[in-house]
């Protein structure tokens, strides 16, 4: 007599529940897990820009024994034209230097970490410089003022201009591209920096940053830096050195590294 075999058929419904639900938890485990990882991979890449940044500071000193100035004419460059304007050549964009109007997207200027950027980032600046460096009076928030007009400009210099040393000095920050209606744009003539919504600088108040704010509540008229995590800014000190400073810290340290000179002392949180 033949014998008669039973062929299953398929999965039962309870198996397939419970594939699924294995399924399931292992994509809840791997998406955090991603996002980490990309948030660590743009906080990196932030950092190398900011590193990048520095370094064409550095170099134009290094040709010029001296910085550009916020505003105005530099190097062999006769047209006026901001910071970042006059880093260009270090940052290996010769052809939009050479331009009669400079504009673009400069990727080193940028930060992945910018939820605001649009247009590819066209014109923006996720790095302004700190405006305090160019201040008479050492930058304090006393007897100092913005040294305007060509034959008056401050062009800081190493180490004459940093009394209070250059590792304890902000060279740039972070900022949105776009901020309320305004924001942060390398191209933005700068010479009206302490009022213009979309200078790429900061420290016109010293205030404490905007901590990632939503780009319709952000406000371009405070003047200040803007991180882009709730933990911590991303900054660069003036030696090239770059930091994530604590959401924390507090308001009197803070003001402390915008100064160059002003002889206010870097609080003991500045190193925790």
């Amino acid at each position: 007599m033949s014998k008669v075999r039973r062929l299953r058929s398929g999965f039962t419904l309870i198996e397939l529940l419970v594939v699924i639900a294995i399924i399931a938890i292992l994509i809840g485990l791997l998406v955090p897990a991603v996002q980490r990882v990309r948030e660590a991979a743009a906080r990196t890449a932030t950092m190398n820009n900011l590193s990048q940044m520095a370094k064409a500071a550095h170099l134009a000193h290094d040709q010029y024994k001296k910085f550009p100035p916020y505003s105005g004419v530099y190097g062999a460059k006769t047209q006026q034209l901001n910071f970042h304007g006059h880093l260009l050549p270090y940052v290996d964009q010769g052809p939009i230097y050479a331009m009669p109007a400079p504009n673009g997207t400069v990727a080193a200027y940028l930060s992945s970490m910018d939820s605001t950027q649009t247009a590819n980032g066209n014109n923006a600046c996720n790095f302004p410089v700190n405006l305090r460096l160019f201040y008479t009076g050492g930058g304090g928030a006393a007897n100092s003022t913005l040294a305007t007009g060509q034959t008056n400009l401050i062009f800081p210099k190493m180490p004459g201009s940093f009394p209070d040393g250059v590792s304890q000095t902000l060279l740039f920050a972070t900022k949105y591209m776009n901020c309320g209606s305004g924001g942060s744009l390398w191209t933005d003539p700068a010479y009206y920096a302490p009022t213009s919504p979309n200078a790429a600088t900061f420290g016109y108040q010293m205030t404490l940053w905007q901590v990632a704010p939503s780009s319709t509540l952000c406000s371009p008229s405070q003047g200040n830096a803007i991180s882009f995590t709730v933990q911590a800014i991303q900054v660069c000190m003036c030696d090239g050195s770059t930091r994530s400073v604590s959401t924390g810290i507090s308001l009197p340290t803070w003001q402390a590294v915008h100064t160059p000179g002003a002889g206010d002392p870097v609080g003991s949180d500045w190193t925790e």
